[in-house]
């Protein structure tokens, strides 16, 4: 069972699991163990075993321990390995209740000491060590369960008898493979100014000069990534801003890789891209949709600090865009996540007459935008 349960920390797909779902494994194993039963208790401690690499949370002390006195009668009565998790068992809490009656085996033993220290735990991350937060790594001997986090992302190692990886140790806290969601959706303001132009000196379309015409802007914006089960997911963006002239904006969907924070994606977007035609005293507005290939680049930082950044740009063979931004997490307002962040893009689309491909009439935006946005998931 214990080989299993350090085997199964190698998985790299797995289903998160929470503080509750843990401590009902832990409990349905008690229960029946206290009911003389010993196939059940084995085939949930396997089963828990399989979901360790994805525990959201560092397990309290005394549960761990207990799944540990749990694990050691199964080993005993199946004539295993019971030494290991029942001294570990004893080091967390001495006083454990061991499950079994005063004239088992079990009831008397008393692991031999363990006097040595591991070594002092770097900075880079904060480490857990049998459910506790440490300054220090466990030893070469014994059994530990040892974590790290970055606030946001936990990973998980069941040692025995071994020193920790050292790569494991230095290497960033890595996202572990499951499914996630995150959602952010809220409102945007700015302003912003377009320029059109064409070759062929037309009567029928205006000419704006770098801010001969500005825009004030208002609106709606949201974005969601889901991850399965896997580094890769999608990421869904939109943005609607509103003028005095009308609406514009678009959206994408990407395929995205994810390492930690780290997101890489391409996919394909489209955009509203307006003209202007008439006279400068009351223009019209012909907005048309225009598609493109596209391609983001964002990083996401841990909760703590909570601050992303991301570059995306699109192209297609009339049209480029950009987009430029930066976000903060605010302090909770009544347990609700809110971040803050600026945003700046642009597209520079070319158009040419049907007949006649020499006439090309060029249309450029450039935005800058406040957003604010509620968060959901995990942010």
């Amino acid at each position: 069972m214990l080989g299993l349960l350090i085997a199964a920390l190698g998985a790299r797909a797995c289903e998160p699991m929470d503080e509750v779902t843990f401590r009902s494994y832990v409990l349905d194993a008690q229960a029946a163990i206290d009911r003389g039963d010993i196939e059940l208790p084995e085939a949930i401690l396997s089963e828990l075993s399989e979901r360790l690499p994805c525990l959201t949370f560092p397990p309290a002390p005394r549960m761990w321990a207990d799944l540990l006195v749990a694990e050691a009668i199964v080993e005993f009565s199946r004539g295993g390995d019971w030494v290991p998790p029942m001294a570990a068992a004893l080091r967390i809490r001495p006083r454990i209740d061991r499950g079994v009656g005063a004239g088992h085996p079990l009831a008397t033993w008393e692991p031999p000491p363990l006097d040595v220290q591991g070594p002092l735990a770097p900075p880079q991350a904060e480490f857990y060590v049998d459910g506790l937060p440490t300054k220090r790594l466990p030893p070469d001997q014994g059994l530990w369960l040892v974590q790290k986090t970055d606030g946001r992302f936990w990973n998980t190692l069941v040692l025995q008898d071994e020193p920790l990886p050292e790569s494991w140790i230095t290497e960033p806290v890595i996202a572990p493979p499951r499914l996630v969601a995150w959602v952010r959706g809220g409102i945007v303001i700015g302003g912003g100014g377009i320029t059109q132009s064409d070759d062929w000196g037309s009567d029928l379309y205006l000419t704006y000069r770098g801010l001969d015409r500005p825009e004030l802007l208002w609106g709606g914006a949201a974005d969601l990534q889901l991850t399965f089960f896997s580094p890769f997911g999608v990421l869904a963006q939109g943005i609607v801003p509103w003028s005095l002239d009308g609406f514009s904006g678009g959206g994408r969907i990407h395929g995205v890789w994810t390492l930690g924070g780290l997101s890489l994606g391409a996919g394909i977007g489209s955009s509203l891209v307006a003209t202007y035609e008439g006279d400068l005293e009351e223009p019209r507005r012909r907005p048309r949709p225009m598609r493109y290939g596209s391609g983001i680049a964002m990083f996401r930082s841990s909760s703590r600090s909570g601050w992303d950044v991301a570059l995306s740009g699109g192209l297609s063979a009339a049209l480029a865009r950009y987009e430029v931004s930066a976000g903060l997490l605010l302090p909770p307002i009544q347990q609700e996540r809110f971040r803050l962040s600026v945003l700046a893009y642009g597209h520079r689309a070319r158009f040419t007459q049907t007949g006649l491909p020499d006439r090309r009439l060029t249309s450029s935006v450039a935005r800058f935008l406040l957003r604010l946005d509620w968060v959901w998931g995990n942010e």
